[in-house]
């Protein structure tokens, strides 16, 4: 009996340049895999090898999130819709069973086009055997980074940073100063630390801070927004 099958995911996204690559390696149980991008959508197909359609297909479905959400944060780009858009496996009895678009989520923006390189070949095969929580921060982030409203945009990313640093905005702020020893700091009001100008804000926003302006937060926001992304960028694993 055969196990050969072939599955194909789908991302939609207008980020990437148009281009393909044959992918030599990434997961044991996969050969033959190639990626390409369209005009609107990156899809990365490939030969299975004893994955059966009776199986649980956690394992193909999670290995395509890993290979989608490390390319999305690596290169800078967005994704949205995440599904499988065709599979061919065998089954236990020899037979052959077909699937198509089985599953699906997505997030959303458009941004200006990006040109993937050589690269993918190592960001596929490492996103194959990151650490699972390691891959969850990188998702959050690349959702987070996807954000059209500048001040979601940054409470999503202040949120992510507080999950890295053991949800204490100490030990947060400690992390970014170290990463931009010029970041502007504050007295906290309610510590005994000089709290940074993300923390500020973030605590302006969610707590209605004595003495603030909401319209002015959310204007100092969207002048430090983009910096404090690349912050919290740098706080992530790497691929």
């Amino acid at each position: 009996m055969g196990s050969a099958g072939n599955i194909e995911y789908v991302v939609d996204t207008k980020e990437v340049e148009i281009c393909s690559f044959e992918i030599e390696r990434i997961h044991n149980k996969i050969s033959n895999a190639t990626l390409e991008a369209r005009e609107s959508q990156l899809i990365l197909r490939f030969t299975t090898d004893g994955v059966f359609a009776e199986d649980n297909e956690n394992e193909m479905n999670n290995l395509a999130y890993r290979c989608f959400s490390a390319l999305a944060y690596e290169f800078g780009f967005s994704i949205q819709n995440l599904r499988r858009g065709g599979s061919t496996l065998p089954k236990m009895d020899g037979k052959l069973s077909a699937v198509i678009n089985a599953f699906g989520f997505s997030w959303s923006i458009e941004a200006p086009r990006k040109c993937l390189d050589d690269n993918v070949q190592h960001i596929l095969e490492s996103s194959a055997v990151v650490d699972d929580y390691d891959i969850q921060l990188i998702h959050q982030f690349v959702i987070a980074r996807s954000e059209m409203d500048n001040v979601s945009r940054f409470m999503f990313l202040y949120n992510l940073a507080l999950q890295v640093n053991s949800d204490n905005q100490k030990q947060l702020d400690e992390s970014i100063l170290r990463i931009d020893p010029s970041c502007d700091t504050s007295g906290s009001p309610i510590g005994n630390w000089n709290e940074t100008v993300y923390t500020r804000l973030r605590n302006q926003l969610a707590h209605y801070r004595c003495n603030t302006n909401f319209e002015n937060t959310r204007k100092e926001v969207r002048g430090v927004v983009n910096k404090f992304q690349k912050v919290v960028s740098a706080m992530l694993p790497r691929i």
